[in-house]
């Protein structure tokens, strides 16, 4: 891989294996649901496994209501942290790196007439990782231990929300009417809980877009 250095050398990646299962109920239904579950493993000492579950809700035929929670956690993974110069080189410092993710997603379909329609997607996303047992690389394969002076951890929050309004006013012709509303925060604290992540999101400070989009089809 030349890519996981940022360019610096190459590097060998462990051999990676993954196992998926899902179920899925009639999706004809006016309520059907799913579940995921997989896991992942190198030959390293990275293992890691996570799960999807989903509920569809079709109160009236006009009406779609989608919501979805998952969660992916990874440790033991090693991971490129950053270049660091040294005697007129630079070598690639890695890490073990342990990820946990977290995401709560509702989508939703208004249909009030065949030309008019009103779509909701909101998506809660957050993610933290811990490095520890720096190591330089040394050839494509060896690490030898380093001490590494930064603080690579992560905590990350973010927030995504779109509204859209789709109107065809005449056959071929159409108005969108779009709002969408991005907070997104974060610190290097990893070792705070899910739960203060996820009222924090919603305390960051939010940056706002409309958006009105017409077109109109003439015929040549």
């Amino acid at each position: 891989d030349d890519r996981e250095t940022r360019g610096n050398e190459l590097y060998a990646r462990p051999s990676a294996y993954n196992a998926n299962i899902s179920v899925l109920t009639d999706g004809r239904k006016d309520v059907n649901g799913s579940l995921s579950i997989r896991t992942v493993w190198d030959n390293d000492q990275r293992f890691g496994w996570g799960s999807t579950v989903g509920v569809e809700v079709k109160p009236a035929s006009w009406m779609e209501y989608q919501l979805e929670a998952g969660y992916n956690g990874v440790r033991n993974q090693r991971a490129w942290i950053a270049n660091e110069a040294s005697g007129g080189s630079t070598m690639s410092i890695f890490g073990s790196r342990s990820t946990h993710e977290v995401n709560f997603t509702l989508r939703s379909t208004i249909t009030f007439t065949p030309d008019l329609t009103l779509q909701f997607y909101g998506q809660v996303f957050l993610a933290k990782g811990h490095y520890e047992n720096f190591r330089r690389l040394i050839g494509t394969t060896d690490f030898v231990q380093h001490n590494f002076a930064g603080n690579p951890d992560f905590n990350s929050q973010t927030l995504n929300t779109n509204l859209v309004l789709r109107w065809e006013y005449v056959p071929g012709s159409t108005l969108f009417f779009v709002w969408s509303q991005v907070r997104r925060g974060g610190s290097g604290d990893y070792f705070r809980s899910f739960a203060d992540d996820f009222g924090d999101t919603f305390r960051i400070r939010p940056s706002n877009v409309l958006l009105l989009k017409v077109s109109y089809w003439w015929s040549l």
